[in-house]
């Protein structure tokens, strides 16, 4: 108890910051999105191919790019390209263009202002309405990070869009690695001068990359599950916290702190 007269003293918070992913967090990020993309990237460039056959070669690659930028090792261990051959979104998204219209005899002419449009569309993803009293009520406890795995351009024109602000936004293009490698989290904790990882949490949709990746080098993490899908059997990890909708997260945060002493 505290002496009469004096005053209280605020604590410090155990937890110390909060780590959140991006698209499908919070902002859209929904599949049948590409569709509706693509779709109007044929029509508006005038490239005479069905839009659906586009995205479908378009995909092949693209999903290669996901696979090959991260890897596991014989010993469980997370691997990946040195920093020098790191693959921005841009031009493994440019290379998928470019393979997938080889394939389909396109002209190539499109493809820059293709990439312009992905961009674009990026930068609009609307903002998911608990996004906005989450934050809120996030910043009034703890500061806010975002981790992403996104280029610069269109992540903080997506950010900027809705008006939002960050203590830091770490992305894959700055780091040049993707989660779930180690590395991008790390680099998160050391932008906080966090030395315990335990004293972080972290936010996302993704099980690979937003929880398996965390909890690598024991971050909590927590699987916000909007559509409410069952946990793939293949992660060999199962979240911390799951929530469905990121108020859920206010809860867990204030769990996580310390009463005044």
């Amino acid at each position: 108890m505290n002496p009469p007269g004096r005053p209280r003293r605020r604590s410090r918070y155990r937890l110390r910051a909060v780590l959140l992913d991006a698209y499908g967090t919070l902002f859209h990020y929904e599949p049948a999105r590409l569709s509706i993309l693509f779709a109007a990237i044929v029509e508006r460039l005038n490239v005479p191919i069905d839009s659906e056959i586009l995205l479908q070669h378009w995909r092949v690659h693209e999903t290669a790019f996901r696979q090959s930028r991260v890897w596991l090792t014989d010993d469980g261990e997370w691997d990946a390209p040195p920093p020098d051959q790191f693959t921005p979104y841009r031009e493994a998204w440019r290379n998928a263009f470019e393979l997938a219209s080889a394939e389909l005899s396109l002209d190539p002419a499109y493809i820059p202002s293709a990439i312009k449009m992905i961009y674009e569309d990026l930068k609009g993803r609307g903002m998911y309405r608990d996004v906005q009293p989450a934050l809120e009520a996030l910043r009034a406890r703890v500061p806010l990070a975002i981790v992403s795995n996104a280029d610069h351009e269109y992540l903080h024109g997506t950010i900027a869009t809705h008006g939002l602000a960050f203590d830091h936004v770490i992305h894959s293009e700055g780091v040049k690695i993707y989660k779930p490698h180690p590395r991008i989290f790390e680099t998160a904790l050391a932008a906080f001068g966090i030395d315990d990882p335990s004293h972080a949490i972290y936010v996302g949709d993704t099980p690979k990359e937003d929880i398996h990746g965390p909890q690598g080098i024991g971050i909590p993490a927590v699987w916000i599950n909007r559509a409410g899908a069952d946990w793939p059997s293949d992660i060999p990890t199962t979240p911390d916290y799951e929530i469905s909708s990121l108020l859920g997260l206010v809860d867990i945060v204030a769990s996580k702190t310390l009463s005044a002493l």
